[in-house]
C-alpha cells in the first residue's frame, strides 16, 4: 500500500499563490488592457472603481516590467496617484471605516513603483509635495489650502491618516528614504511627533515609520524619547517595546542604549516602563550582553526590587559577573 501524505493547507495556498503569480506575470496584453480599463481607466466616478481589481493588478501583472512600462499602465498609475492627492479632497475626506482597502492599495502602489526603481515618478509627482505641505501646515499651524487637515478628528476618523502610512512605506527602502529626505519630510515629522496635546500625531508618526536601519527614522523616535511631554516619552518608549518584540534590526545596540537612558527619566511611569522592557529584553543573550556593557549598575540599584532583579540576571554571563565583582 502506498501511504498518501496530505499537503497542508498552508502549502496549498503557497502553491496556488505561486501559480497565480506566474499567470499574472505572463498575462496577455489584451487581458491586462481590459482589466485596466474596467478597473478605473474607463470610469470617471471614483465610487465606481473596482478596488479589488485595482489591488490585484498592482500586486500581479504590473510586477512584470513589460506590463509596468506599457502606456496604458502608466496612465493607470498616474490616475491613481492623482486620486490620492490631498488637493483632490475626496480621498482624505473619506471615513476610515469601510475604506481601509484604499489605504492598503496606495501603499502597494508605492511599493510597486519603488520595486521598478521608478523613483522619478514619485519624486516628480505632486502627491508627495502636497503630502509634505500637509505636514508643514500641521507642524506650524499654517493657514494654507491644507490647513486643518491634520486636526484630531480627521486623524482619528478620516483617510487623511493614510498619508502617514504612505510615508512609512517609503521609509522601508533606500530609494524611498531618498524621496523622503529630498522632500525634507523629517523636518516636519519630528515637530509633529512632539506637538503639545496632540498625542495622536505622536502615535501615528512613530508607529508608521520603519526602524530597521540607521538614519532619520530612528532620529524621529529618539527626539520623541526626549520630548518635553512625559506622555510623548512614554509612547516612544512603548514603541521601543514593540520593536524589541518584533525583532527590529540591531536592537541589541541602539534599542538597549535608548532604554538605558530612559531609566533616568524624571517621570517614574516612564522609567519603570523602560525597566520592565529591559527585564523582558534580556531573555535574549545579545540584549543582556549589550546591557552589561552599558554598566547601569548604580541606576538599577536605585530602582528598587525590579532593578536589583535585573542586576541578578547579569550573573548568568561571565561578563556580567565581572562587572558586578
Amino acid at each position: 500500500l502506498i501511504k498518501r501524505t496530505d499537503t497542508t493547507d498552508t502549502t496549498k495556498v503557497d502553491y496556488f499563490d505561486e501559480v497565480k503569480k506566474k499567470f499574472d506575470w505572463l498575462m496577455e496584453e489584451s487581458v491586462l488592457r481590459q482589466k485596466l480599463n474596467e478597473s478605473l481607466l474607463m470610469k470617471k466616478d471614483h465610487s465606481t472603481w473596482n478596488w479589488d481589481m485595482i489591488g490585484e493588478i498592482i500586486e500581479g501583472p504590473l510586477s512584470n516590467p513589460v506590463h509596468y512600462n506599457s502606456p496604458l499602465a502608466v496612465r493607470f498609475i498616474k490616475k491613481l496617484l492623482s486620486f490620492y492627492r490631498p488637493s483632490n479632497r475626496h480621498f482624505p475626506s473619506l471615513p476610515v471605516a469601510g475604506n481601509e482597502q484604499l489605504g492598503r492599495v496606495a501603499c502597494s502602489l508605492f511599493k510597486l513603483i519603488l520595486s521598478h526603481d521608478d523613483t522619478a515618478l514619485l519624486s516628480e509627482n505632486v502627491l508627495i509635495s502636497q503630502i509634505v505641505e500637509v505636514l508643514k501646515e500641521g507642524a506650524g499651524n499654517g493657514k494654507g489650502q491644507f490647513a486643518g487637515m491634520l486636526n484630531e478628528e480627521r486623524i482619528m476618523k478620516s483617510m487623511t491618516r493614510s498619508y502617514f502610512e504612505m510615508l512609512g512605506t517609503l521609509s522601508q527602502s533606500n530609494s524611498g528614504m531618498e524621496i523622503l529626505t529630498k522632500n525634507q519630510v523629517f523636518d516636519y515629522l519630528i515637530p509633529l511627533s512632539q506637538l503639545e496635546g496632540r498625542h495622536d500625531l505622536c502615535t501615528i508618526t512613530i508607529e508608521t515609520l520603519d526602524y530597521n536601519s540607521h538614519g532619520p527614522c530612528r532620529l524621529v523616535l529618539e527626539k520623541a524619547l526626549k520630548a518635553p511631554s512625559h506622555i510623548v516619552r512614554y509612547l516612544a518608549t512603548k514603541r521601543l517595546q514593540y520593536l524589541m518584540r518584533s525583532g527590529v534590526s540591531d536592537f541589541d545596540e541602539w534599542g538597549i542604549t535608548r532604554l538605558v537612558k530612559m531609566l533616568n527619566d524624571e517621570n517614574q511611569r516612564v522609567s519603570s516602563f523602560a525597566l520592565g522592557i529591559l527585564s523582558e529584553a534580556v531573555c535574549d543573550s545579545k540584549n543582556l550582553t549589550s546591557l552589561i556593557t552599558k554598566k547601569p549598575i548604580d541606576t538599577l540599584i536605585n530602582m528598587g526590587k525590579g532593578g536589583k532583579e535585573l542586576l541578578i540576571r547579569f550573573l548568568s554571563l561571565s561578563s556580567g559577573f565581572s562587572v558586578l565583582s
